[in-house]
């Protein structure tokens, strides 16, 4: 063993370490938000992050750059998001 293996193994360890004490949160469930129904959506955005999946390859999206997406979406599905959080909050469903 020469010392860059010692220190590979320190550091693995370590990282492995804050991990473990780094939890803060558990998934415990998940549920599906019906198709194409924006109002859906937007509740359980206001409730928790959503994990998205999504056709990226159209011209249009490639091109996105913020904001709403409202141009054609296809149905290959080839990407995924992660949805945080929304300016409406509750008041604005």
């Amino acid at each position: 063993m020469n010392r860059y293996d010692v220190g590979s193994q320190l550091t693995q360890r370590t990282i492995f370490e804050l991990q473990e004490e780094s939890e803060i949160v558990t998934i415990s469930g998940y549920h599906d938000v019906p198709l194409n129904n924006e109002q859906s959506l937007m509740k359980a955005l206001a409730n928790q992050p959503l994990s998205v999946a999504i056709d990226a390859s159209g011209r249009d999206f490639q091109f996105y750059s913020g904001g709403v997406f409202d141009r054609h979406c296809g149905t290959s599905v080839d990407h995924s998001e992660e949805f945080m959080g929304t300016e409406m909050g509750r008041k604005g469903l």
